[in-house]
């Protein structure tokens, strides 16, 4: 009898063992191996029904006694249960699976971006990657290309050896090592970069059926480059994450020109040191009034007197209904330990198409307030975008906006400085009556006809229903968020790659964007400190003095 239970649980052990092996396979790589999959499932089921007879297999004169067929029978209908519930949840997972991605940053994750764009495909697009075997990045790249093709059936990918397929290296006319062919259709796009943004640019490009739109940097006022390398005055970052939205990027110089760029589809002001002066204005007025599209960026007046010339563009913004103030914004609730408050972390986002799917915070490296002025004209909408934290005047801790510049004591002075939330940027919009349509009613108007009531009560001839075109302008009160060295750190980049877009009215490109890697920071305000302070310190040490406290009690 104990002979014939030993077979019974190493017939049982072994067939479920290889049944749970190959349920594994199944999940893992159910095509590949589809013929291993099904010998090991049915040798798995053959082993536990022979390890589950055994068990009522013995002497001939028991072998119909109640109480070991009952056991036999149990037994098998128990492990033959466990099969069919294997055998559905291999299935199942196969067809209905999730992912959960557990890193901080989602580091394994797509972004919102990449998913939009891979869930609205209409065509096949096939990846070919020329990359020979010993290549580092193969393993990578694979990955990533299995999350696309994960989530959308119209993503194929295939990896191709130029050292043993010279005949495809010639066929596609690839000229080295390292790159990825995207095909649909009848179009090519390629790329040597193997990150997500390096791909989903790509990607954009490939199907992508809008004209590439041009974006200006002004320049000759001391801006910011965007050819520069540099860490504090460079922004290649923010050039480069231009081109890989599909954006052409070219320099302008005002001075001399007539008009602004008639195929300027963005004008970017970058921190200029010193005043437009009145012709170049009157561009930008010009070119406003013509659906024009501006993202002003101006620091606060930090150096002394005679270098303190860094423009408000009060003559263009005022008669919009807004002034940038010539203060530095403090927070001391929300801010960059040991900037005294001076770099204050924004977490406040208004509700706009730039931040409506905004996780993050953005990092201000000194920055000047912006103020909506009561009277503005009566086709212009401004909405704010960013504000610091609320004045606590109970604490005497918050923001506020500081006009003491000397930067050597920073305290709120009730006399002098404004109290918050100070807003940090905004997005303005202004309408202006299409020339057709007030064409088309003027003619109207000129015309008398019997029908002259019915027309006016069309809801189609309304003035609420009238074409309009739009002059768009986001003003933000720090220039250096998108410097090389702070472009990539919170929601810098995704700030000022959503405030473009919106420019430029390709608000189906806002979304947070892939994340180039970077080496990890954390950045803790004031209030996370005192957080951590609590929990690691304060914590710990009261409930040890409860403990002692108890403990002296009992003695």
């Amino acid at each position: 009898m104990q002979r014939n239970e030993k077979i019974q649980s190493v017939l049982g052990g072994i067939g479920l063992g290889l049944i749970v092996i190959g349920a594994g396979l199944y999940f893992y790589e159910p095509v590949r191996m589809k013929m291993l999959i099904t010998i090991m499932l049915g040798l798995g089921f053959i082993l536990v029904v022979i390890g589950a007879l055994s068990g009522v297999r013995g002497e001939e004169t028991r072998l119909f006694d109640k109480r070991y067929t009952r056991y036999g029978l149990s037994t098998s209908v128990a492990l033959l249960l466990i099969v069919i519930l294997l055998g559905f949840a291999a299935f199942l997972t196969h067809r209905h699976h999730y992912r959960a991605d557990m890193t901080r940053t989602k580091k394994y994750s797509l972004s919102e971006q990449t998913v939009k764009v891979l869930n609205n495909l209409q065509k096949p697009v096939a990846f070919t990657c020329f990359f020979e075997e010993t290549n580092e990045s193969i393993l990578d790249l694979k990955s990533l290309l299995k999350e696309y093709a994960y989530q959308s059936a119209n993503i194929t990918f295939n990896f191709i050896d130029p050292l043993s397929r010279p005949d495809m290296v010639q066929n596609y006319g690839i000229t080295r090592e390292g790159i990825i062919i995207l095909q649909s259709g009848e179009r090519r796009e390629e790329t040597t970069g193997t990150g997500e943004v390096d791909l989903t640019g790509a990607l954009l490009r490939l199907v992508g059926e809008r004209v590439r739109k041009v974006i200006y940097f002004t320049e000759g006022h001391g801006e910011f480059d965007p050819e520069s390398y540099d860490n504090y005055v460079g922004f290649n970052k923010f050039k480069d994450a231009l081109k890989q939205q599909n954006y052409e990027v070219k320099k302008i110089s005002l001075p001399g020109n007539k008009k602004v760029a008639s195929d300027a589809a963005a004008l970017i002001i970058a921190g200029p040191k010193v005043a437009f002066i009145e012709d170049e204005i009157v561009l930008l007025r010009d070119y406003l009034n013509d659906q024009g599209r501006i993202l002003i960026m101006l620091d606060p007046p930090l150096e002394d007197e005679a270098t303190r010339r860094i423009p408000s563009f009060d003559e263009l913004l005022n008669p919009l209904g807004l002034k940038v103030e010539p203060d530095l914004v403090i927070d001391t609730i929300s801010y960059l330990p040991q900037s005294g408050g001076a770099i204050p972390v924004i977490r406040t986002m208004g509700w706009h198409q730039i931040t409506k799917d905004f996780k993050f915070g953005i990092v201000l490296p000194g920055a000047r307030s912006i103020t909506i002025l009561d009277q503005k004209p009566s086709n212009v909408t401004i909405e704010t975008l960013a504000q610091t934290s609320r004045f606590d005047e109970m604490l005497g801790a918050g923001s506020w906006g500081e006009f003491a510049l000397d930067l050597q004591t920073i305290s709120f002075d009730e006399h002098t400085d404004q109290v918050g939330p100070m807003t940090v940027a905004v997005a303005l919009e202004q309408a202006f009556p299409d020339d057709s349509t007030q064409t088309e009613q003027a003619a109207e108007e000129s015309e008398v006809s019997l029908d002259h009531e019915q027309d006016l009560a069309d809801p189609a001839r309304s003035p609420d229903n009238e074409s309009s075109k739009l002059a768009r302008i986001v003003v933000l009160g720090d220039a250096d968020l998108a410097a090389n060295a702070l472009f990539t750190q919170l929601g810098n980049s995704d700030f000022l790659l959503n405030s473009i877009n919106w420019l430029c009215q390709e608000e189906a490109l806002i979304s947070i964007r892939p994340k180039t890697p970077e080496s990890e920071r954390i950045f803790m305000d004031n209030r996370a400190w005192s957080r951590i302070i609590i929990i690691v310190f304060l914590v710990p040490v009261l409930f040890l003095g409860l403990g002692v406290y108890s403990w002296w009690r009992k003695r």
